[in-house]
């Protein structure tokens, strides 16, 4: 490979757009895919729940490493200006995912694993309404980063 192939190669995969994509792809793949998939695989409910947590604990550790790969390719493609805003929105989304309705969900899943039903609660929901806002950030991010050629 040519050192203009390799310039190409690596201006393009650290390009902000196609970074968003990317973690946009990952996680939609796990919600839409991973995880029905081990809630219709027949396994007894706390296996499933352990198997489920498992995924999302995975995931996270993904999720935080690409909003790093994010916000560094933001910062050196020199659009922190008119991105800022969106960025930090998903570093404080991913935050509360992390460091507050994980560990509530986990907590749920000890429950459910030793025999007891958790009372109700809308951790679920938020964590769920907060992965689908990612989700349209990061596509918003994508899609508009990639159409207006941004990237220097």
């Amino acid at each position: 490979m040519t050192t203009h192939n390799w310039r190409s190669l690596i201006r393009n995969a650290t390009h902000p757009g196609l970074v968003a994509l990317a973690w946009f792809g990952m996680s939609a793949s796990v919600a839409l895919l991973a995880v029905p998939a081990v809630f219709s695989s027949g396994l007894d409910r706390p296996l499933t729940f352990i198997a489920a947590r498992s995924i999302f604990v995975a995931l996270n550790q993904a999720e935080l490493i690409a909003l790093i790969l994010l916000l560094v390719t933001i910062r050196f493609a020199g659009l922190t200006r008119s991105l800022w805003h969106i960025a930090a929105l998903l570093a404080l989304m991913q935050i509360a995912q992390a460091s507050w309705l994980l560990p509530q969900l986990s907590e749920r899943t000890d429950m459910i694993v030793s025999g007891m039903t958790p009372p109700p609660s809308a951790v679920h929901a938020l964590y769920s309404g907060l992965h689908l806002a990612k989700l349209l950030l990061l596509l918003f991010i994508g899609l508009q980063v990639r159409r207006n050629g941004a990237a220097k």
